[in-house]
Formats: C-alpha cells, sequence, structure tokens
C-alpha cells in the first residue's frame, strides 16, 4: 500500500512539474486594457504618393484619447506623424484638389466643437491652421476632386440646422442661436411632438431640427487654403436629413469630377412614416459659380433619381466620366436588411440603369470604389470574410482578389493598378496594406505597409479562428467559427463560450473587435464558437430572409443543434460547462434560451440589451420598418407573429443564471427589456445579476464602460462555468 501511494505522489508530481513548466512557458493574458491600449488606425486617403489616415490612442490613467493623423509614403512604407497635439481628435483626413494638402476635421484645438483645418503634406504639426471657424459645428465633410484655374474648389460639409432658420442670407446666425437657446435651456428642456420620430436610436429628436449639406468655396492663395463666403445649403427649406442619422457619413454624397455636379442621399422626415418606411433617396444637381472668388456658390435643378421606394445610398461619382454615376439599391420596400446592389445613372440621359448586376454573386454590396473606367472595387460580407472583389460594370463580371479577414475602405494610388486598404481580422487589429498588380493580365501582390500593433501583441497567443459547417436547420448548411483557449493544451477540457451575434441580419465575422472580441474570452481560459445562423449576413438572400417570422425556431435550432455538435467534436472542449452570450438579436436569443434550455444546456448566460417581449419591443422602438418586417405586420396587424416567439410568454421555466446588461440611452431595445429580465428572475428566485450603463446606447463604447463590462462578464463566466 505504502509504495502505491508514493507511486501515485510521484505521478502527481510529475503531472504537477509539467503544468509549472507548462505555465512559465505560457504567453501573458491579452486582456479588455491591452485591447483599449491598442493603437486604431482608419481608412486612408491618398494623393498617389502618400497616404494619410488618423490614429487613435486611449490613455487609461486620463481616461481620454487623442486621435492625430499620420503621413505614409508608399514606396518607401516609411509613417511620420502629421499632426501631433495631445488630447484633440484629429480625423478624417482628405487630400485637397492640389495633392499638397490635408484637410481634416478636428476638436480641442482651442474650441470644444468641431471645425476643419489643414496642414501641407510635407509640414507638420507647427503649420497646422483653421479653415473654418463657423459659430456651428461641422461633423463630416467632402472636397471636390479638381481646382479652378483661379485656384478656386468647393468642399461639403454636413452640418444641423433648424427649418425654422428660413432666411438664407442669415441662416449660419440663426442656426448658432438656435443651438445656444437649447444648450441654454440645461435640464429645464421639453420637447413635444406632432409626429415620429421621438427618440433615434440614443437622442430625443428635436422637431425641426435636421442634418443638411452645406457647399463652401475655397480658395488656394499664397500657400494658403482660404474659404470664400457664407457657405450655402444646397438642401435649403427641404424637410429632410442627410447624411441619414444615426450612422450616415460623408459617403452620402459627392461631388462630380468636373466639380459641376453634386449627388446627396438623404431621407424626408416631413411626417410619421420615416419611422416604417426605407426609402432613402438620393438627389442629384449642379453646382454654379464655384470657380471664381467672387460670385457665391449657387445649386440648381436638384432633383431626385431614386426609381423605388426602397432603399437607395451612397452616391458615387465616377472620376472618368462626368457624366455617370454609380450608387447601391436595394429592391424591397420597407426591408433594411434586403441585398444592395448596383445601379448606374446616367446625367446626360436623365436614367438608371437597374440591369447593372454582377454575376452569380448573391451578397448585399457594402462599398462602391470606382477603380478605372469599366471597373469598380466592390466589398461584401462572404462566408465569415468582408471580401473584396473587381467588378467590371460592362461584362459584369466579379473577380475576387481578397476572400478572407476584413477588408475596408479602398483608396486607389494608380487607376487599374493600385489600391490603399485597410485590413483586420481576429487576430490583428486593423493596418494599412497595398494591393497592386503590373497589369491587367497578372494577378495582386498584397503588401503590409504599417504595423502599428504588431511589437505590442506579440507577446500574447492569439489563437486563429477556424471554419466549422455543420448541417443546421432545414439540413441547410450553416458556418461557425470555433477558437481555441490560448495557451491551449489538448490534454484539457476547457469550458466554452458560445457567442451569438446580433443584427439578426448580420454575422460575426472575421474582424478585430473593440466591444465583442473573441480572443478576450479564449485569453480568459475559454473555448470560443460562434454561429452564423439563418439570418445571418454573407449566405446569399434566401438564408438572410429565413429568419423573418422564424426568430425563434431555425436560429434556434441553429444554435442548439450547433452548440451539441461543436462540442462533441471538439474533445477539448467541456459540454458540461457552456454558457452563451449574445446581444441585441443575440440578447433576444438569450432571452428565448432561457424559456427553452432544454436538459440544462447552458449553465449561464449573459444577455446585453436583448428583447424581452416582442410587443413591447415593437412599441417602444424607434424603426418600425424592423420589427414590421420580421414579424410581418404590427402587433395589431398580426399579433400571432409576435406572440409566437415572444420570450416573455415563456417566463416560467426561465431558471438559468443570468446576466443582464442595458444601457441607459438605448432607444432601439430601451431599458424596460433589461429590467423585465432581471425582475422576473429576481422575482422567481433565480441566480441573477444586472449591469446597468446609464450614459451608454445599443453598444457599450466608453473604454472604463467597457473594462467594467468585461470584468463583469468574465466574472459570471467564471463563476458558473469556469476554472
Amino acid at each position: 500500500m505504502k509504495s502505491l501511494f508514493i507511486a501515485a505522489l510521484v505521478l502527481v508530481l510529475a503531472i504537477c512539474w509539467g503544468c509549472f513548466i507548462s505555465s512559465s512557458n505560457a504567453a501573458p493574458s491579452f486582456n479588455v486594457r491591452d485591447n483599449h491600449a491598442l493603437l486604431r488606425v482608419s481608412t486612408v486617403s491618398t494623393n498617389g504618393r502618400f497616404a494619410v489616415y488618423s490614429v487613435r490612442h486611449w490613455n487609461e490613467q486620463t481616461n481620454k484619447a487623442t486621435t492625430n493623423i499620420e503621413v505614409l509614403d508608399i514606396q518607401t512604407k516609411v509613417t511620420r506623424p502629421l499632426t501631433y497635439s495631445l488630447g484633440v481628435s484629429d480625423n478624417s483626413p482628405v487630400f485637397d484638389p492640389t495633392g499638397n494638402y490635408v484637410i481634416f476635421l478636428s476638436s480641442g484645438r482651442g474650441r470644444q466643437d468641431t471645425q476643419l483645418y489643414y496642414v501641407p503634406v510635407n509640414a507638420g504639426e507647427q503649420s497646422v491652421k483653421p479653415l473654418t471657424s463657423l459659430p456651428i459645428p461641422i461633423e463630416t465633410f467632402k472636397v471636390s476632386p479638381v481646382i479652378s484655374s483661379d485656384g478656386a474648389f468647393t468642399m461639403l460639409f454636413s452640418s444641423q440646422t433648424y427649418l425654422e432658420c428660413n432666411d438664407p442670407t442669415n441662416q449660419i446666425t440663426c442656426i448658432a442661436n438656435k443651438n445656444e437657446e437649447w444648450e441654454k435651456k440645461g435640464p429645464n428642456t421639453g420637447y413635444v411632438y406632432t409626429k415620429l420620430y421621438v427618440r433615434h436610436w440614443d437622442q430625443y429628436i428635436i422637431e425641426g431640427k435636421v442634418s443638411h449639406v452645406f457647399a463652401q468655396k475655397v480658395i488656394l492663395s499664397q500657400d494658403a487654403l482660404i474659404t470664400i463666403n457664407d457657405p450655402v445649403d444646397v438642401m435649403f427649406g427641404m424637410n429632410a436629413n442627410s447624411p441619414i442619422p444615426p450612422f450616415g457619413g460623408s459617403e452620402q454624397y459627392d461631388i462630380s469630377k468636373s466639380g459641376d455636379s453634386i449627388a446627396i442621399n438623404l431621407e424626408v422626415t416631413k411626417d410619421s412614416s420615416v419611422a416604417w418606411t426605407t426609402g432613402w433617396k438620393i438627389f442629384v444637381g449642379t453646382l454654379n459659380n464655384w470657380r471664381d472668388e467672387k460670385s457665391k456658390i449657387t445649386v440648381s435643378n436638384l432633383r431626385s433619381i431614386s426609381v423605388t421606394d426602397a432603399r437607395t445610398q451612397n452616391p458615387t461619382f465616377s472620376p472618368f466620366n462626368d457624366n455617370v454615376l454609380a450608387y447601391l439599391a436595394m429592391t424591397q420596400p420597407g426591408y433594411e436588411a434586403d441585398n444592395l446592389h448596383f445601379n448606374l445613372y446616367d446625367l446626360n440621359t436623365q436614367k438608371t440603369n437597374q440591369s447593372i448586376e454582377p454575376v452569380n454573386l448573391d451578397r448585399s454590396i457594402s462599398s462602391i470604389t470606382w477603380f478605372d473606367e469599366r471597373t469598380t472595387i466592390i466589398t461584401y460580407p462572404d462566408d465569415g470574410a468582408e471580401v473584396l472583389s473587381l467588378f467590371n460594370i460592362v461584362t459584369k463580371n466579379v473577380t475576387r482578389i481578397i476572400v478572407d479577414g476584413h477588408n475596408a475602405g479602398p483608396a486607389v494610388v494608380v487607376p487599374g493598378k493600385s489600391i490603399l486598404i485597410t485590413r483586420d481580422s481576429m487576430v490583428a487589429p486593423a493596418d494599412v496594406y497595398l494591393l497592386q498588380r503590373d497589369s491587367l493580365t497578372t494577378p495582386f501582390a498584397l503588401t503590409q505597409l504599417t504595423a502599428y500593433n504588431r511589437d505590442f501583441l506579440a507577446k500574447f497567443d492569439l489563437p486563429t479562428p477556424e471554419k466549422f459547417y455543420f448541417a443546421g436547420a432545414m439540413g441547410e448548411r450553416v458556418q461557425a467559427w470555433v477558437v481555441k483557449p490560448a495557451n491551449f493544451n489538448p490534454s484539457v477540457k476547457y469550458p466554452v463560450a458560445n457567442v451569438v451575434h446580433g443584427g439578426p441580419e448580420s454575422l460575426i465575422s472575421d474582424s478585430w473587435s473593440y466591444r465583442w472580441n473573441i480572443q478576450l474570452f479564449t485569453n480568459a481560459g475559454y473555448a470560443v464558437f460562434a454561429i452564423n445562423f439563418h439570418g445571418s449576413e454573407g449566405f446569399g438572400l434566401k438564408f438572410k430572409e429565413s429568419i423573418q417570422g422564424n426568430w425563434g425556431s431555425y436560429p434556434y435550432q441553429d444554435i442548439t443543434s450547433g452548440t451539441d455538435m461543436i462540442t462533441s467534436q471538439f474533445p477539448w472542449m467541456d459540454k458540461n460547462r457552456v454558457c452563451a452570450l449574445g446581444a441585441s438579436y443575440g440578447g433576444y436569443s438569450m432571452n428565448w434560451l432561457l424559456g427553452h434550455n432544454e436538459n440544462n444546456r447552458y449553465k449561464c448566460i449573459v444577455t446585453h440589451d436583448g428583447m424581452a417581449d416582442t410587443v413591447l419591443g415593437y412599441y417602444s422602438t424607434d424603426e418600425l420598418w424592423f420589427p414590421e418586417k420580421e414579424f410581418k405586420g404590427t402587433p395589431f396587424t398580426n399579433p400571432q407573429a409576435y406572440a409566437q416567439y415572444n420570450p416573455i410568454n415563456y417566463v416560467t421555466k426561465w431558471r438559468t443564471p443570468t446576466l443582464v446588461i442595458h444601457g441607459g440611452h438605448d432607444y432601439r431595445l430601451e431599458i424596460s427589456h433589461g429590467l423585465t429580465v432581471f425582475t422576473a428572475l429576481q422575482r422567481q428566485g433565480v441566480p441573477s445579476k444586472m449591469l446597468v450603463f446609464p450614459q451608454e446606447n445599443h453598444w457599450t463604447i466608453k473604454p472604463q464602460n467597457s473594462i467594467m463590462w468585461y470584468d463583469n462578464v468574465l466574472d459570471w463566466l467564471n463563476q458558473w462555468i469556469g476554472h
């Protein structure tokens, strides 16, 4: 017996010694604080030789971020700061028409609102000068591609105005006065409404306040950029928004090659139908008197070119043909997640060609960038990646260039030959890359030009995700991501985090995230899988549309059967220690799983900003077109659809320990949903906790709040399935 004890002790010591050796060689854990310490690189602008972009850094000690502009020599790959003022936010840099100056938005340079500044590309911080000094903030902007012989060019920018500021000669002053009136009211503010929206995304609407596009003349004179005359509201008097809140930017308006035409993507807001229709329109017009210093800019012949009641967006003039405008369009009115396809508008004939459909591409196009006269660069989600392809508008053929990772913001360096992009993945945040080919018949070579976080991340183990496919609902093929824990040991069984994405017409993509980052779970010791269930983007329109009317069926089948198959397929996953987590639609899925957690499949749940009651979800949300499409009507026209997959109807089955998270400024799924779940769990004695962020919206964005989010979420997982 003594010899057996000694033998066992030796074996235990040998195993433990192996553990010590393994532990001593283990990479440090990458955590949420490390994630927020990363340098964040924006999309780029180029003049053919140099590229400019912004780089953001957050300081945990001061809880403040600094965003400055960097310049990259494309040939030498050498980067340097173009601006470097601490505590400011310099962003959205673009080149002027000469390519010699960089214009950018900035706040914190002597004033708190955002104005435009410029700096010579061969200079630095000491040479930064204000371009605008308006009494109203500037939100977005775009610069004309052409400069006149007199050194004049046009700049479009967006700012908010008031419909009651109806004197064009005094509009800017009127806007400033109205803004000041609202600021002076402070907390003593009441809002009166006669139509929807009341709230949108994370703000209460002020009726009669809209976002408009303005035209500003700029003169290049004696090595300086100077604005001439007051800006002109090109949408003057229109009860409409452009860019369209809450996410619209400068991609929603454009200036033609000659500088004589403009295109604007707008949403008419004259009545409540804005809340249940998706018919964004594209208007084109003529820009007059921009070429000389004396005359004041005017806009004429502003007209809609949209040929559908479905959504149209992102007008993009061809830089090779002044009369050609490309834009993205949907087919189905009222369906915000419909596939976006390619349309061409001819300014001469005033006709739209809607038959420019890529051959065999059943995907929704995310962006268009002109590459040459007959070719555009398009990006689109496909099988868990944001793919970059070339689309020939004559042959309609699509040539796939990059099929993995997340590829965004293409900027043409040499037409037909080279492209700058930003590229990221689940294992690396965004950097700048160059795609280049020698001729039309040679393949592209991909070269990484920057590596802002490479050295910092080198010490961590960031496991590479694997694609896994299985037969999901209706026997159809479903894709999932499977990721091993950091410092993986094949002999260990690991607890499992099942991450469920929102949307629902979205996806878990091979991209870096500063919110739901897979690596923050793998580095906390969890195996992770994430399923792109029925309804996800990037797998065809039929697959995406299958979720309509089926919120609690097909995706639920994919998630639950996928959980069983994946945890059985990978022996290092402990199927008895699985927690499910999700936000938005993923939060709805968590609330649905609460009432349908057969066989105690999930030992804990994290539900973030999820719908608890489908009927409440309809009446309290902002954009009504969404539930009306997803549930095929309203609660008063199709009550059965809202009742069929309503989580609250199964409240007596809620028994799984649950962490509830909600943002106080979430007006998409307002906080009553989170309170409903937490109250029901507490009242029934179910282990539960609630985390509230009063100042956050549908997303947890502020770094310190994000840190608190991860601290609580990982603590919850550790409590119920941890090590």
